[in-house]
């Protein structure tokens, strides 16, 4: 599935050199995100069956760490091809430059990545029994598949349990793909953080792309050192809500100041360009009162005790979230 995802990116982002008109460029886009998406979660969904939930934070950030040093070499390919002189259109050969060893990578992790712990053909010996022991040493079970009852909200889960068929003029049952509002504002924080990511170049302002691709160099290599240190306490501590309100705190005040800053302040603008921030601090207290509200209708659960969530996942009574 990720390998697919990778050079399903690829062949879409390769395909824009073959197109000739806006209509065909925005299907190409259209299916460079749906393979990000593949890709983006498959790739979470994976990493959370080799680590445990308090090793993930590190482990995500060697997932997404590396997009902010792609962002830079984007920024300084992006940079040396804008100088490219051929007869062939310099945007196009910078689809090829990054459309095809993504594509050969891709057709790498068919073969490199193993499945998971229990079908794992890539590790042998005593690496293959460390692997295993960590997969079932987790405070929380691992269902071996995603199950129907996982993706349904509470009238699914209703309908299922007492053995009806699922209503198919309900459309709570497939709208609320069994997510809580928490579920939701990190949708929201997520989508805030990429938008805040995606118009670094446009924002800084410049009126040469070359030279404005250039100067996001130093903020995504800044942005890669804060990742991991962020991510290592995030795990250090068992947090993820308070360090994101702490960036998002700061983000917020940089964009204070660059929505106020004059237009001719390029520098002002460069030195506090980075989201949400009431969303996360949202997020934290309403999983702090869920995790209250469990604790006093079914008891605080004993640390290190197996929590099986095959059943409900996160709806398990003795489930607990990492704030």
């Amino acid at each position: 599935w990720i390998a697919f995802g990778v050079c399903f990116w690829a062949i879409a982002s390769l395909l824009q050199d073959a197109a000739f008109n806006l209509a065909g460029l925005a299907v190409c886009r259209l299916f460079i995100g749906v393979g990000e998406g593949l890709f983006g979660t498959g790739i979470l969904y994976y990493l959370s069956l080799w680590y445990k939930g308090g090793e993930m934070g590190v482990r995500v950030f060697w997932f997404l760490g590396p997009t902010a040093i792609a962002g830079a070499f984007g920024g300084l390919i992006t940079f040396a091809v804008g100088h490219i002189q051929s007869s062939v259109p310099n945007w196009k050969w910078l689809f090829l430059i990054e459309a095809v060893p993504t594509f050969l990578f891709g057709l790498f992790c068919l073969y490199w990545l193993p499945d998971r712990p229990t079908k794992n053909s890539r590790f042998k010996g005593k690496n293959a029994e460390i692997a295993l022991a960590r997969y079932y040493a987790e405070e929380y079970d691992k269902a071996e598949k995603i199950q129907k009852r996982h993706c349904l909200g509470v009238h699914g889960l209703e309908a299922l349990r007492a053995g009806r068929r699922l209503p198919p003029h309900r459309m709570s049952v497939v709208l609320d793909l069994g997510l809580s509002t928490h579920h939701r504002l990190r949708y929201v924080i997520c989508a805030g953080a990429i938008v805040g990511v995606a118009d670094l170049t446009i924002g800084l302002g410049y009126s040469a792309a070359t030279t404005a691709n250039l100067m996001t160099v130093p903020p995504y290599v800044c942005a890669f050192v804060l990742m991991y240190s962020v991510s290592w306490l995030s795990d250090r501590y068992r947090t993820r809500g308070l360090p994101i309100a702490i960036l998002m705190i700061v983000a917020g005040i940089c964009y204070a100041l660059l929505a106020t800053l004059p237009s001719a302040n390029l520098k002002g603008k460069y030195a506090f360009h980075q989201g949400p921030l009431g969303v996360s601090t949202a997020n934290v207290l309403l999983l702090r009162a869920e995790n209250k509200k469990r604790d006093r209708l079914r008891g605080v659960p004993e640390p290190g005790q197996a929590v099986d969530i095959t059943e409900l996942a996160d709806r398990a009574p003795q489930f607990r979230y990492i704030l």
